[in-house]
């Protein structure tokens, strides 16, 4: 009876570590795909940017500056097969997750290429970060996720309530100057919606991705 019993609970002990190992593996392949695709995404978005204060003028030619934002999944699928370490058997939260991902990444894509709409692609990325910590039950991916959700509805706060009120007063339509750079309203308005953007990535894949990384990498 006592060797069924140590048997027993060996057998318990064997499936308790299979699934902490394998709970472990998620969190840490999220961490760095969350890494690795917040930073793609905001040096794509920096360089777009610097693209737009530079063509700002140049019309036939500013519709280029749109190019690095769509590369950013070629690119970022690039790093994370690069950086990827383990060949361990993906766990079926891992699959779901990239399941979850394949989609809101599809839909991002369509939404940016028909509409450039940020506060719609900031949510569709909050949803994604949201779920992620949902699905791996882990606290600070799904803080991460709320609180992102939060400073998604800067968008349009900037969009409805502030730019508004800036468009009423008297030289709100001239060009601004920056330097050795001058910048138009438009241009300007597109580019404050993308230094917000870039913050929300800092908060949903930078913050949460690091987080993970020193939780696991630990262990």
């Amino acid at each position: 009876m006592e060797n069924k019993k140590m048997t027993a609970e060996q057998q318990l002990n064997i499936i308790s570590t299979a699934i902490n190992s394998s709970h472990a593996y998620t969190a840490r392949n999220s961490g760095r795909q969350l890494l690795t695709w917040g930073y793609t995404m905001i040096v794509m978005l920096a360089i777009e940017i610097i693209l737009q204060i530079l063509l700002d003028g140049n019309w036939q030619y500013f519709n280029l500056t749109s190019i690095p934002l769509f590369l950013t999944p070629i690119f970022a699928f690039i790093a994370t097969k690069v950086i990827r370490k383990d060949n361990i058997a993906t766990a079926n939260n891992s699959k779901s997750i990239k399941t979850l991902w394949s989609v809101i990444g599809i839909v991002a894509f369509i939404v940016m290429l028909i509409t450039a709409h940020y506060f719609t692609f900031a949510l569709l990325l909050t949803m994604g970060v949201l779920s992620t910590g949902l699905i791996m039950k882990e606290r600070s991916t799904t803080i991460c996720g709320i609180v992102g959700l939060v400073a998604s509805s800067m968008i349009p706060i900037y969009n409805f309530v502030i730019k508004p009120r800036f468009a009423q007063m008297s030289g709100w339509d001239v060009k601004r100057e920056f330097g050795p750079f001058t910048i138009t309203p438009a241009t300007l308005n597109i580019i404050n919606q993308e230094i917000m953007l870039i913050i929300i990535v800092m908060i949903l894949f930078i913050v949460a991705g690091h987080i993970l990384n020193h939780k696991y990498n630990r262990k």
